[in-house]
């Protein structure tokens, strides 16, 4: 489950979640959400802050572009 999601002061997003189903999570990137996953750029994977919690930082967020992010599970 989505916990967080915050524009930080220098432009990056970060995102945090919640799921103790999972041993971890990876993120991807895309300029349009109706893109095939073929299409989605690897970001790299979510660190587990706490048991079950995780977060993820994008600081190419930062760049004014718009981008959507997705996860899906190891």
């Amino acid at each position: 489950m989505l916990t967080d999601a915050t524009r930080m002061p220098d432009g990056s997003f970060r995102f945090s979640l919640t799921d103790s189903s999972s041993p971890g999570f990876m993120v991807l990137a895309a300029g349009n959400p109706t893109s095939p996953l073929r299409e989605w750029t690897e970001l790299g994977n979510m660190v587990e802050v706490a048991p079950g919690r995780f977060e993820f930082t994008d600081p190419q967020a930062a760049t004014g572009r718009q981008r959507f992010h997705g996860v899906r599970s190891h």
